[in-house]
C-alpha cells in the first residue's frame, strides 16, 4: 500500500489467546475441508452405520414397533451387550482411517511443497501449536463419527435398559472411549508423519493405505518364514489393523484368540506414535537446510 494514501489502520478486533492460537488453523482447515462436496458427501454417509444401530437398539425394546413394520419378534432377541458396541466401533475406526488417509496429505503437504511453514512460524506461532492445529482438524472429525455417537448409542441403551445396565457395563463405555483415541491419535499422526516426509498428496496417501492393506501380507509372510512353529506370530505386530483389534477385544472383555501378547500390541502403538511424532518434529522447521 502506498503511503501517500494513509489508508492503513492497525487492527483492533479480539486476539485469539496465547493456547488457543492452534484453533485459528482448525478453524480456517474445517472450513476448507467442507468446501469439497465429495467429502461432505463421505462424511455423511459414516453416520449411516450408527443410524443402524441406533434403529437396532429401539427395535429391541419395541414390540409395537417391530409389529408394526411386520418383523419378526426374533428381531428383539438381538443383544446389545459389548460384542455389539465393539462391533460397531470397528466399522466407525475403519471408516475413521479413510478420512485420515484423505485429509492428512490435504492438511500439510501445501505448507511443505510450498515452503510455506516459514509464513506461519514467523508469526506467534510455535512448531508445536502448528502440529496441533493440523492434528486438531483429523482428531475432532475422527472424533465426530467414532467414540462420540458410539457413547451415544450406549447412553440410549442405558436410558431404555435402566441404571442397572448402565453399571454392569461401565467397561464398555471405557472401552469405546479409550479404543476410540488410540486408533485416532495413532492414524492421525502417521497421517502427518507420511505426508511430512512424503510431500506430495498423492504418495501420503497411497502410503497410508500401504500401511493399512499391505502390511498383513508382510506380516503373515514373517511369520510363516520366522515364527511358523511358535505360538507367538511377532510379525503380526507390522499388522496395524491386527494390533488394534487384539487391543480393542481385551478392553471390551470380549473372547478372543491372539497371534501376540496384549502388552506388545500396546507397546507397538505407542512405538508407532512415538516415531510419528518425532518424524514432525524433524520435517515441520521454518527453514530446510540442504547439504549438496
Amino acid at each position: 500500500m502506498a503511503v501517500y494514501k494513509r489508508n492503513y489502520q492497525r487492527y483492533d478486533g479480539p486476539l485469539t489467546e496465547t493456547p488457543w492460537r492452534f484453533t485459528i488453523l482448525l478453524r480456517y482447515a474445517v472450513k476448507e475441508v467442507f468446501d469439497s462436496k465429495l467429502f461432505t458427501a463421505f462424511f455423511s454417509i459414516c453416520f449411516g452405520p450408527t443410524l443402524g444401530a441406533f434403529v437396532i437398539i429401539y427395535l429391541t425394546h419395541s414390540a409395537a414397533a417391530l409389529a408394526a413394520l411386520g418383523l419378526p419378534p426374533v428381531a428383539a432377541a438381538i443383544e446389545i451387550n459389548n460384542n455389539f458396541f465393539m462391533t460397531v466401533l470397528d466399522i466407525q475406526t475403519t471408516l475413521a482411517f479413510f478420512i485420515a488417509a484423505f485429509l492428512g496429505p490435504n492438511l500439510v503437504t501445501p505448507d511443505l511443497a510450498n515452503n510455506a511453514l516459514s509464513l506461519y512460524l514467523s508469526r506467534p506461532l510455535t512448531r508445536t501449536e502448528y502440529v496441533l492445529g493440523r492434528l486438531s482438524v483429523l482428531l475432532g472429525l475422527t472424533s465426530l463419527i467414532t467414540w462420540i455417537p458410539t457413547l451415544f448409542l450406549y447412553s440410549f441403551q442405558a436410558v431404555l435398559e435402566g441404571g442397572s445396565w448402565l453399571w454392569d457395563n461401565l467397561r464398555t463405555g471405557a472401552a469405546i472411549f479409550v479404543v476410540s483415541w488410540v486408533w485416532i491419535l495413532t492414524i492421525s499422526l502417521l497421517a502427518l508423519a507420511l505426508a511430512a516426509v512424503t510431500r506430495t498428496r498423492a504418495f501420503g496417501g497411497i502410503f497410508m493405505f500401504v500401511i493399512f492393506f499391505a502390511a498383513s501380507g508382510f506380516g503373515n509372510t514373517a511369520n510363516a518364514l520366522l515364527w511358523q512353529d511358535s505360538d507367538t506370530k511377532w510379525g503380526s505386530l507390522i499388522d496395524l489393523r491386527s494390533v488394534h483389534q487384539t487391543i480393542s477385544k481385551w478392553l471390551f472383555d470380549v473372547p478372543y484368540v491372539s497371534d501376540v501378547p496384549v502388552w506388545s500390541a500396546w507397546m507397538a502403538m505407542c512405538v508407532l506414535c512415538g516415531i510419528s511424532m518425532m518424524v514432525l518434529a524433524r520435517k515441520i522447521r521454518a527453514v530446510e537446510v540442504v547439504r549438496g
